[in-house]
């Protein structure tokens, strides 16, 4: 993966606030995947959205819609699964807080870059509980 991509895309959201169905980690891994790649793994079933309870009934919705388990086993289906981070790879953290119980950002230099109140977070990566899909 060329890190020049990684890099212009990581530039442009860099101080972009959170915002439910616009810019919270699930919409910025779609638009990774799309903006870098021309990888398409957009939903309708996840847009629209503007608070945790209506994130929350999309992310059932597309889950039910796509036969699987979680956004990891939609992402199973349309990305490649690695073992360990690479810059430009995706990554999901997880979060017992959040709406899903991962939050999915873009691998950088072993950070992890995930969206945040005041734009986009860097945080250690953790390769024994991270896991990590290569755009392809």
């Amino acid at each position: 993966m060329e890190s020049c991509l990684v890099d212009e895309f990581l530039s442009k959201y860099w101080t972009k606030p959170f915002v439910w169905g616009e810019h919270d980690c699930i919409a910025f891994a779609i638009k990774y995947a799309k903006e870098c790649f021309d990888v398409d793994l957009s939903d309708e079933q996840l847009q629209g959205y503007s608070d945790f309870r209506a994130a929350k009934r999309a992310y059932i919705r597309a889950c039910l819609k796509h036969e699987v388990k979680s956004f990891n086993e939609y992402l199973n289906k349309k990305l490649s699964f690695t073992l360990g981070p690479a810059d430009g790879c995706v990554v999901a953290k997880p979060d017992v807080q959040g709406l899903v119980g991962h939050s999915y950002g873009v691998v950088k230099g072993g950070y992890g870059f995930f969206v945040d109140t005041n734009g986009l977070t860097p945080i250690k990566l953790d390769p024994k509980l991270d896991l990590y899909w290569k755009v392809i």
